[in-house]
């Protein structure tokens, strides 16, 4: 319902709004075989570690393995340390060609409708929990086209879920390099919408103040 009540509100903006506007793919299905980072992250903390001084307790994630003793290394850096040389990765480099079928697909329907960007929910379910662990939360309810596609994206506030007044946010999503057009279209929808409330237990800075 609040999605709803965004797409109604760009249209009493005076926004031209293609609803729906589909890609002909099952984007969520999708995403799931476009995450690389299961695979880049122990080259990523290999590079932060190497460039270390020399007097690091710890200069390559083999090292911080074998260090560890009671520690315990997170299982996906363990697995991501043990799939090899990322050039030779099958599954690394099929996540890859995933990820570039997605953006030319969104880009596609952004060209085909002549769209200045998508709008679509962050999020389609709010916490049960607070600290709820990352394995426990359904992947399908964040729409994470941006984390897959590299393409620019800025999310405001789009009012508040009834059954516990969590924030809901609206994303808005573009092509390469369009960060003044989607500026542009946020800030818009934010001064004719005012959904954003400054929360009661954070209160401004003494001297602090902000115009909207």
């Amino acid at each position: 319902a609040l999605f709803e009540q965004a797409v109604a509100d760009f249209t009493k903006a005076g926004a031209v709004v293609v609803d729906p506007a589909l890609t002909g793919l099952n984007l969520l299905k999708a995403l799931g075989s476009a995450a690389a980072s299961r695979y880049e992250v122990a080259a990523a903390i290999n590079k932060y570690l190497a460039g270390l001084p020399p007097t690091a307790p710890v200069r390559s994630v083999d090292e911080m393995i074998a260090k560890a003793g009671d520690v315990q290394i997170k299982p996906g850096i363990i697995a991501a340390n043990q799939a090899g040389p990322l050039d030779r990765n099958p599954q690394f480099a099929a996540a890859l060609k995933q990820q570039d079928i997605i953006r030319n697909a969104v880009i596609e329907l952004m060209d085909k409708y002549q769209l200045d960007a998508v709008i679509l929910p962050f999020r389609t379910a709010i916490d049960d929990d607070v600290g709820l662990p990352a394995d426990r939360f359904p992947a399908d309810v964040t729409n994470s086209l941006s984390s897959f596609t590299g393409l620019p994206t800025i999310i405001v506030p789009g009012g508040f879920f009834p059954s516990d007044g969590m924030p809901f946010g609206l994303q808005f999503l573009g092509r390469p390099f369009t960060e003044p057009t989607l500026i542009k279209l946020a800030s818009g929808y934010e001064a004719s919408t005012h959904h954003r409330t400054p929360p009661t237990l954070t209160p401004p800075l003494a001297g602090e103040k902000f115009a909207y």
